[in-house]
């Protein structure tokens, strides 16, 4: 359950470095379509990190478990993603 809840946080702050991003570069914040693709982003990610743990909760805990380093950059940003 622990995995399951690290995992969910990841991607919700995922989705807010994506909205800081987009919205800093739009240069404001009340954009629809920045908060629309934000949210479809962290829905999906929560969908898949859902559906990863009700599948394969050991795949979940070792993606969890393994140290981040050991990936790589690129790695670390298709880690934060799924």
């Amino acid at each position: 359950m622990k995995d399951l809840l690290v995992r969910l946080v990841i991607v919700i702050i995922a989705g807010a470095v994506v909205a800081g991003v987009l919205s800093g570069l739009a240069g404001r914040w009340d954009l629809w379509n920045v908060w629309a693709a934000v949210g479809i982003f962290v829905v999906l990610g929560s969908l898949q990190t859902l559906a990863l743990h009700r599948k394969n909760p050991v795949c979940l805990r070792n993606k969890c478990s393994r140290p981040v380093a050991s990936y790589g950059a690129a790695g670390r940003c298709i880690l934060a993603s799924t």
